[in-house]
């Protein structure tokens, strides 16, 4: 948690950014490269991992997706080449919706060509693709369009429904990240999902409370099991 931290402050002082959103990111105008060259760094000197959070279904409109730092208009081919090219240039370890949410041909493109790139598996995560919804799950895993992705337990209304994904995932190897939904609050009972249904990965914020309190559940479970 220490090194959240630091690498969280040392992000800020190479952004020059005093500004947070919602969920306490630092806010900037730089472009995308910009951007990712100083997570590069950051990565390096704490030795972390790069990931992005892409939600492209958010600035998809009418077959294209439009970026406003740059301006640029991409289609489903162009945004599946940049995606793959983002991640051979800076080693993203962790890519999130980096298409359309009902485009299961673009997430597959997209883990088609990062294939063996990096040493670690480069996760090709579903989110909105997904929604922890089994039958979106089973098509996206069959499809061969995700190798990973976000399990939100208060999403699908079940927790027998949640189960239901799990095995699934675990039956397909496919990587599991337990997340909250928008609006985190202080319930740390997150942290118990993901280590009873045996989650690999938590994600739970950028900084903050919100974030430290199911970091803690997590390592209070460690402490118990290894008594």
């Amino acid at each position: 948690m220490t090194v959240n931290l630091y690498a969280y402050l040392y992000a800020q002082k190479l952004l020059k950014s005093r500004n947070k959103n919602d969920e306490n990111a630092w806010m900037t105008d730089k472009t995308n490269e910009e951007v990712l060259e100083i997570l590069k760094k950051v990565a390096k000197k704490h030795k972390m991992r790069i990931g992005l959070d892409v939600a492209a279904s958010s600035f998809y409109d009418n077959g294209y997706y439009r970026y406003k730092n740059k301006e640029l208009i991409r289609d489903k081919v162009d945004q599946a080449d940049y995606m793959e090219g983002l991640i051979k240039k800076f080693g993203i370890f962790y890519v999130e919706d980096g298409m359309h949410e009902e485009d299961f041909g673009g997430f597959k493109e997209v883990l088609n060509s990062v294939k063996d790139i990096n040493k670690s598996k480069t996760l090709i995560v579903g989110d909105d693709l997904t929604t922890t919804n089994l039958k979106r799950v089973h098509r996206a895993v069959r499809g061969k369009a995700i190798n990973s992705m976000i399990i939100k337990p208060n999403q699908i209304g079940s927790i027998i429904e949640v189960k239901k994904v799990v095995e699934f995932c675990k039956r397909n190897d496919i990587v599991m990240i337990f997340s909250h939904r928008s609006g985190e609050t202080m319930d740390d009972t997150l942290a118990d999902y993901c280590v009873g249904f045996g989650g690999q990965f938590m994600k739970a914020g950028i900084y903050g409370r919100e974030r430290l309190i199911k970091m803690k559940r997590v390592i209070d479970i460690e402490r118990v099991l290894n008594k």
